[in-house]
């Protein structure tokens, strides 16, 4: 019995270390990797290059005269969807989510990656995105893409005129 527990600690242990040392190993690279990616989502929305010095993490960031991007987070139906938006003159958005928890193949529709639909509201009005019809067995996903437009607006008044 002392030598099964023994083993099993022993084990849980050995495994335990391996798992901090893969992530300390790591880590700087998966970072690297996730900027690399960021970056390169928001060049494909404003269809140029970023500046060099954009701070990625920031929440909203750009020009006011030209755009502004912003990180929003909304909940959806399974917790929090993590959204990059575009502002351009006009109220215009563009929406890309960068993460969810929806249901798989259900709310996969508003991933840019499986599904043109929220590539379909490239440059629509905050207006005419927050008045869309709900997408039929994902309402609650729908609803905060709509909030996650309104929210858009009023950070980037916020953020241009205050």
């Amino acid at each position: 019995m002392v030598r099964a527990v023994f083993a099993v600690t022993t084990i849980g242990l050995t495994c335990g270390l391996l798992l901090v040392l893969t992530e300390r190993f790591t880590a700087a690279d998966i970072a690297r990797n996730r900027d690399a990616e960021a970056r390169a989502l928001l060049e494909q929305l404003l269809q140029q290059p970023l500046p060099a010095d954009t701070d990625l993490q920031a929440e909203l960031f750009g020009n006011c005269d030209a755009w502004v991007m912003q990180r929003i987070e909304v909940v959806g139906y399974a917790g929090a969807i993590d959204l990059r938006v575009l502002w351009r003159p006009g109220d215009r958005l563009s929406m890309r989510v960068v993460s969810h928890r929806e249901t798989p193949g259900i709310g996969d529709f508003i991933d840019h990656r499986r599904d043109p639909w929220i590539t379909a509201l490239d440059q629509k009005t905050a207006q005419s995105i927050a008045e869309l019809d709900a997408v039929s067995g994902a309402t609650i996903t729908t609803r905060a893409i709509q909030r996650a437009a309104r929210e858009t607006l009023q950070r980037q008044q916020a953020y241009c005129y205050e």
